[in-house]
């Protein structure tokens, strides 16, 4: 009898574990996640503070306007991953020195950060309700890791403009080396 019930507990236990598991899911979307970020990070801090009112064309943002425009995405996105309203944040003025657009967009990160490690597979398919319309955090999860790959797309256009290496490249770079 015993051994039994020490059998169930430790059964409970184990299934206690797995269930507070992020999921293959929730694992994967994470490293793409952390991934997409580390490349907008590296991306802001490779260009020069000179270059951050550039423009490829007339057209189209300024640098700091894509780092300023990024802040309030991620902080839309991630209120709908964490199943909040989206907080009351105006997008950066693209006139603020670099360090102050860093610093907001490493704020803005944070807060996605938070969701994405609260997320576990069971929670990413939970149905929600929000921004006029059914959602689930997966999908919500993915659509952010797409538009941070595409922000992070227009970014290297306007590094090798200027000459720059972009952070995927020069981190490829330095691995081939090694």
């Amino acid at each position: 009898m015993k051994h039994r019930t020490l059998a169930l507990f430790l059964m409970a236990g184990g299934v206690a574990a797995v269930c507070q598991s992020p999921g293959p899911l929730s694992e994967g979307l994470n490293r793409r996640y952390e991934t997409a970020r580390l490349n907008t990070l590296e991306a802001a801090e490779f260009m020069p503070a000179e270059h951050y009112q550039f423009r490829l064309s007339p057209a189209q943002r300024m640098y700091a306007e894509w780092l300023a425009h990024t802040v309030v995405m991620n902080y839309s996105m991630c209120a709908a991953i964490r199943g909040e309203p989206s907080p009351d944040v105006k997008e950066p003025p693209a006139a603020n020195p670099k360090p102050e657009l860093i610093a907001e967009l490493g704020k803005s990160f944070a807060y996605c950060d938070e969701a994405y490690k609260s997320m576990n597979d069971q929670k990413a398919w939970q149905e929600r309700e929000g921004r006029n319309r059914k959602y689930y955090p997966a999908d919500m999860m993915i659509n952010h890791i797409v538009a941070l790959n595409e922000h992070y797309g227009n970014l290297v256009g306007y590094l090798r403009t200027k000459g720059i290496t972009p952070p995927t490249t020069a981190r490829a770079e330095k691995a081939r080396k090694k």
